[in-house]
């Protein structure tokens, strides 16, 4: 499977942006989990949040 990245300097302005275009992020309890935005918090990489295009394919913003 691959997800298509998108780098962007600051992932909360990048997500405020996104849901108030009607964009809804993934939220995930497992693996990968995310806080209550949609984002994956960990000290050891740099924040993410995954969503899905309108044909269904995965995509990713990742803080620079």
């Amino acid at each position: 499977m691959w997800t298509v990245t998108f780098l962007v300097p600051d992932i909360d302005d990048a997500i405020d942006e996104l849901t108030g275009r009607g964009v809804s992020l993934g939220h995930y309890t497992t693996v990968t989990p995310t806080d209550a935005r949609g984002i994956h918090r960990n000290p050891s990489v740099r924040p993410v949040a995954w969503f899905k295009d309108p044909a269904g394919n995965t995509l990713s913003l990742n803080e620079t």
